[in-house]
């Protein structure tokens, strides 16, 4: 289980002349998701699969120019549900503090959307403006884990997330970018009592 804090913007934008008009100068505001799973581990743990969803607001604050004009701001509403896929590999263990790297893949479905502008109000779900309604992303970040004990650990992640491009219905093309920062608790699971599973660990 984790939870933390993101903040999204737009990237590689591109309208339909192949031009970039996006202004990202604006702030990002960091906003609530959590998520849970299960880690399958691998040979002495050094590697685990990672088979999970997660959930995320985001709030997007930009705007598009035109011609070299200044844009109209755009906000951004959104939150999505996904599923992921991916693996953990450790690559160094220091007074039981563990160091990961992680690479994922995961498919997201919008679940709430809007655009506002000029006192305007655009709900995505409802009005087909040509944003995206589901999304594919690569994550790749770190971690720190440290066991709590045998059962129990907890673990700092970074994560960056980046979708795989989107079209709009005007031909333009854009990424949406994610940094994560979370906090969360491991739970190892195991069928054996709590004799037996110290009489494995210690052969």
């Amino acid at each position: 289980m984790e939870t933390g804090f993101s903040g999204a913007s737009f990237k590689d934008f591109r309208d339909d002349q192949g031009i970039s008009t996006l202004d990202n100068r604006f702030s990002r505001p960091k906003e609530f998701g959590f998520g849970s799973g299960i880690l399958l581990n691998g040979h002495k743990e050094i590697v685990q699969l990672d088979i999970g969803f997660y959930f995320n607001t985001y709030k997007i604050n930009t705007s598009f120019g035109n011609n070299g004009s200044t844009g109209i701001p755009l906000f951004y509403d959104l939150s999505f549900f996904s599923l992921k896929m991916g693996v953990y590999v450790k690559l160094m263990e220091v007074a039981k503090i563990k160091l990961r790297v992680h690479s994922h893949l995961s498919h997201g479905w919008l679940t709430h959307g809007s655009i506002t502008y000029e006192d305007e109000f655009v709900d995505i779900l409802r009005e087909d403006r040509g944003f995206g309604k589901t999304i594919f992303n690569h994550h790749y970040g770190g971690s720190l884990v440290y066991p709590a004990s045998d059962y129990i650990s907890f673990f700092v992640s970074y994560d960056i997330r980046n979708s795989f491009k989107e079209s709009t219905l005007s031909d333009e093309t854009y990424r949406l970018h994610v940094q994560s920062f979370s906090v969360g608790l491991l739970s190892r699971i195991t069928l054996l009592d709590k004799d037996s599973y110290k009489t494995l660990k210690e052969e």
